[in-house]
């Protein structure tokens, strides 16, 4: 009887330690159910603002570029604009070097001319 009485104890113990066992693994399966619940939103929301600042930051490149090809043609037009008043300017001084050589070659000449020899 006391043998009968072990053996039952120990069915009954085994039967409790399965139970237990699967019970556990239940609540630990709907505990991580639970957890993804929450924090899959969360996630996806991360997820979803990556995608938006890498989106934002494309526009921003683009955008940049833009901005700066604008800058570099402003500047070389800039660039074009005093350059061909820089040769205006050169050639109205050429000019008027020139005039004066003339005029100063011209009157040294006549001086020249007008001194007798000696």
């Amino acid at each position: 009887m006391r043998r009968r009485s072990e053996a039952i104890q120990e069915e009954i113990n085994a039967k409790i330690r399965a139970t237990f066992d699967e019970t556990s693994r239940q609540a630990v399966a709907q505990f991580e159910q639970q957890i993804k619940d929450m924090v899959q939103p969360q996630v996806t929301s991360a997820e979803e603002a990556v995608h938006r600042l890498a989106g934002g930051r494309s526009l921003l490149d683009a955008a940049l570029t833009l901005q700066q090809d604008r800058i570099r043609n402003s500047a070389d037009e800039a660039f074009a604009e005093s350059l061909a008043r820089f040769r205006e300017n050169l050639g109205t001084v050429e000019q008027i070097l020139q005039e004066s050589s003339q005029t100063i070659t011209g009157a040294t000449w006549r001086n020249w001319k007008g001194k007798p020899a000696i």
